[in-house]
C-alpha cells in the first residue's frame, strides 16, 4: 500500500521514520538543557500532488503525532525545525545490497574507511557503518602494530 501511494504522489498511511538524538552523544550540539532530534523518513514520494509546500505540513505533523507516542509532550518542547524535502538518493543496487561490511567499508587507501551514508546497504543515519569501521580500523590497527 505504501508503494502505491509513493507512486501516486501521496504520503503512505505509515511512515518508517529513523531518528536519533546527536545531543545524547554530544550535548554540546545545542544550548544547554536543549537537544536536536534528527528524522530521516525514507519512501517519500519525490514529487507529490500539489508539490512539497502543500503536503510539508502535513509531514511533519504525521511526524510529530507518531514520535510523540512515545515521547509525550514531544510538540510543545520542540522550538526551532528545519525540513529538508526528499531529494533524489543514490539508486540501491543488487551489489552495494549483496557486499559485506568490510567491502563497503574498505577503500583503496590503505588505512583509509568509510563511516558515512555510502558505507551502509541503504541509506541509513543509524551509525551502524560507523561503528562497524571503528572495529575495522581497530582490526587493522592491530595488525599493523604486530607487523
Amino acid at each position: 500500500a505504501g508503494d502505491s501511494a509513493v507512486r501516486e504522489g501521496r504520503l503512505p498511511d505509515e511512515l518508517l521514520i529513523e531518528a536519533l538524538v546527536p545531543t545524547a552523544a554530544d550535548p554540546a550540539l545545542a544550548p544547554v538543557g536543549q537537544h536536536l532530534l534528527t528524522v530521516r523518513v525514507p519512501g517519500l514520494p519525490l514529487m507529490p500532488k500539489g508539490g512539497w509546500p502543500a503536503l510539508s505540513t502535513k509531514l511533519v505533523e504525521r511526524i510529530v503525532a507518531a514520535l510523540e507516542r512515545h515521547t509525550p509532550h514531544l510538540r510543545e518542547r520542540i522550538v526551532g525545525l528545519d525540513l529538508r524535502l526528499p531529494q533524489e538518493e543514490e539508486p540501491f543496487s543488487a551489489a552495494r545490497l549483496a557486499a559485506s561490511y568490510a567491502e563497503r567499508v574498505s577503500t583503496p587507501i590503505e588505512g583509509l574507511f568509510l563511516c558515512g551514508i555510502g558505507a551502509e546497504p541503504m541509506n541509513a543515519i543509524s551509525g551502524r557503518a560507523g561503528r562497524l569501521a571503528a572495529g575495522i580500523a581497530q582490526a587493522w590497527l592491530a595488525r599493523e602494530k604486530r607487523a
